[in-house]
Formats: C-alpha cells, sequence, structure tokens
C-alpha cells in the first residue's frame, strides 16, 4: 500500500516503550521499537512484527550513567573501559 500523508498525517514522539505498545494495541497508530520490546506480545499475538525491507540501519545514541559515589567493582570498570 502507499503510505500517503492521508495514511500517516501526524506522529507522535514518546519515551515509554510500554506506553507505545498500548497505543498500538489499541489501533492507535505504528511504531518502529526494538525486536525485543515487543517478543512477548508477538508471542502473544498482540502485535505484529513486520520486517522492513531494504531499510537503512537504525541506530540508537545510548549513554552508561553511574553514581559517582559509589564503588565500582573492578569488573564494572573493565565494562566501562570496553564500551567507551
Amino acid at each position: 500500500g502507499d503510505w500517503s500523508s492521508d495514511v500517516c498525517s501526524s506522529d507522535l514522539e514518546l519515551d515509554n516503550v510500554e506506553a507505545i505498545k498500548k497505543m498500538v494495541e489499541a489501533k492507535l497508530g505504528i511504531a518502529l521499537l526494538p525486536e525485543v520490546a515487543v517478543l512477548e506480545e508477538v508471542k502473544a499475538g498482540r502485535l505484529l512484527s513486520l520486517e522492513i525491507l531494504d531499510a537503512p540501519e537504525i541506530t540508537r545514541e545510548v549513554s552508561l550513567i553511574y553514581r559517582k559515589d559509589k564503588y565500582l567493582s573492578g569488573a564494572l570498570l573493565l565494562f566501562m573501559g570496553m564500551v567507551s
């Protein structure tokens, strides 16, 4: 089908994955979400997952955060060194 501006005339950005899934389940739109975020709903048949063919790679910026006043174990310091 054709995704004309008549079909997709507005957009909404949310930062809560659960809220996004509930809106899609309520037939209020579609969403791009990480596959891992929808596995349970797809398995239960509440949502349908579609593969996007010929799509550009989608990336997401993430940050590693930690409390400055807490002890950092050797394993955590090693992990931090690997991802930074």
